[in-house]
């Protein structure tokens, strides 16, 4: 079964949320992106500040990897390839405007990851639930999930989506 967080905020927000248990575990951030020539490709992130730049129409997934993978050398990478995926985290979503905000979520992408990978992954978790600046639990049309987090200060009033890309059900908060 896979293990996946979801939270409502933006990628900048949880980025800053987690700088440092991404520093504690030593833990690398790329972001997938598509040129409008449908070619893929991938940023390391080692520079928080200029994150926003890079979450345009072109961005598509993040990932997080306990392993230091050089995109200069190897820009042809896949994060679900063996020797990859055991040391991968997959990040999806977090967009955001001043309307409107996206669920983010991140999952395990191996059903055995490796140790500093799955450690990074519970940590976050555990942050997550003893922070009282994050809430539990939130309804999409009918539907209650209460293992969902959302961040209060990243809601502010905008309409909260699971997906940008299909807005049929926004997200409401307890």
């Amino acid at each position: 079964m896979a293990k996946y967080i979801d939270i409502v905020c933006s990628i900048e927000y949880f980025i800053n949320y987690i700088h440092d248990l991404l520093s504690k575990y030593g833990i690398s951030v790329y972001i997938e992106k598509y040129e409008t020539n449908s070619n893929l490709y991938y940023i390391k992130l080692d520079d928080w500040s200029n994150l926003s730049n890079h979450i345009n129409s072109e961005y598509e997934k993040f990932y997080f990897s306990s392993l230091n993978i050089d995109l200069d050398k190897n820009q042809k990478i896949n994060f679900y390839q063996t020797g990859i995926y055991e040391y991968s985290i997959e990040g999806t979503g977090g967009r955001d405007n001043a309307e409107e905000i996206e669920q983010l979520r991140i999952r395990l992408i191996a059903k055995n990851p490796d140790k500093i990978i799955n450690l990074f992954f519970n940590s976050i978790q555990l942050k997550l639930n003893k922070d009282s600046n994050i809430g539990k639990g939130f309804w999409v049309s009918t539907s209650y999930y209460k293992k969902r987090y959302y961040s209060k200060e990243s809601i502010n009033g905008r309409t909260a989506w699971l997906d940008f890309k299909r807005k049929n059900f926004s997200i409401k908060m307890d």
